[in-house]
């Protein structure tokens, strides 16, 4: 019966060693990745950097945080497991304070998409006001797209004006002078 419970204790020992060691390559292979993806979107300018890069690190943290629970499984030590909590107080205590950050850095964003949209629609009715109150769902999915979908339609609408002004001039049917009007539609 002695050796039967050693044996599972290895298997034990041997299941818990690899599940860190995966959980581990998990939290460091999200972090390096959120990272890359972080520093293409930050060389372009996006405004959802600082969130996308906390909630990255703040994942790879909690693998990090679940390979060190695990690892206390096997943990024989006093002085062993004194370090492994303290590893875990600090992870968690990071962990803690990223979701502050990306909270903060939520509300500062709807902030800033929800002025954006006042400022786009002076004349917002109530209805108007109720969905701008969700707005971190408005600076989630819209943020500065908004404002480069008005870019585009603005540089669409400026261009259709010069092809049609450039068709009038080129192909005048009448014998009279066609001004073509700029029209702000």
């Amino acid at each position: 019966m002695g050796s039967f419970i050693t044996i599972l204790e290895e298997i034990l020992t041997y299941v818990v060693q690899f599940s860190v060691t995966v959980l581990e390559f998990f939290g460091v292979f999200i972090l390096v990745y959120t990272a890359v993806r972080c520093f293409i979107s930050w060389t372009r300018k996006d405004h959802f950097v600082r969130l996308d890069l906390a909630q990255g690190i703040a994942l790879a943290l909690e693998f990090k945080l679940g390979g060190e629970v695990l690892r206390t499984v096997i943990t024989r030590d006093r002085d062993e497991l004194f370090i492994l909590g303290a590893i875990i107080l600090l992870r968690g205590v990071l962990t803690f304070l990223i979701h502050w950050e990306i909270k903060n850095e939520e509300k500062a964003l709807a902030k800033s998409s929800a002025d954006l949209l006042r400022k786009s629609s002076p004349g917002a009715d109530s209805s108007g006001k109720k969905r701008l109150k969700k707005a971190s769902v408005v600076a989630k999915n819209f943020g500065d797209r908004l404002v480069q979908t008005e870019n585009e339609q603005r540089t669409a609408r400026e261009s259709l004006l010069r092809a049609r002004s450039a068709y009038v001039q080129a192909y005048q049917p009448c014998s009279f002078a066609v001004d073509a009007p700029l029209n702000d539609e």
